[in-house]
């Protein structure tokens, strides 16, 4: 399911999923991050055999098929994961954001941020540009989203980052790449 918080066609590093996985906690039971690797690699050779994975030009990477991501998607979000991804704001302010648990933000330069989005479930936010232009962030941003563990933003061009003691302190992985 961590995976179809993706882009179509995205080259998904491993580790990436790795590092979603450890900081939501899915491997408790795990006290190394040499075995929660295994695992998570272990994993996607499973998903790769049953063809749900495609393999990636790019080393360490893996692929979704498109139609396999949709289906990802939309049972993740009809079930108690919650999973949801959106490519503009508009579809995401009419949407019920009580019960999402990972929200999956894919940004481009039309796309404005709404002021303290209320999520107070949301475990996981990942926030993606496709271009690199400044990206407007509200003061207030994080403010709603008391439960987030995993907060990565990549390829997001952020001339002031509003403050990110707005956020939980339950926040076990941070990625600003």
């Amino acid at each position: 399911m961590l995976c179809g918080l993706f882009p179509e066609d995205f080259d998904i590093p491993i580790e990436s999923l790795l590092r979603h996985a450890m900081g939501l906690g899915l491997f408790k039971a795990i006290s190394e991050p040499w075995k929660a690797r295994n695992r998570v690699n272990s994993f996607v050779d499973d998903l790769k055999r049953c063809f749900l994975l495609l393999d990636s030009n790019v080393p360490g990477c893996v692929k979704i098929h498109d139609i396999v991501r949709d289906v990802v998607i939309s049972i993740a979000f009809k079930i108690e994961h919650g999973f949801m991804v959106r490519y503009d704001m508009k579809s995401l302010k009419e949407e019920k954001l009580n019960d999402i648990n990972a929200l999956s933000l894919i940004l481009d330069e039309t796309v404005g941020l709404e002021d303290n989005l209320e999520c107070p479930k949301l475990q996981l936010l990942q926030v993606r540009s496709k271009e690199k232009k400044p990206n407007h962030w509200p003061e207030h941003f994080f403010e709603g989203m008391k439960s987030l563990k995993v907060l990565s933003m990549q390829n997001v061009y952020i001339p002031k980052l509003p403050s990110l003691s707005q956020v939980s302190v339950s926040l076990h992985m941070l990625l600003l790449e």
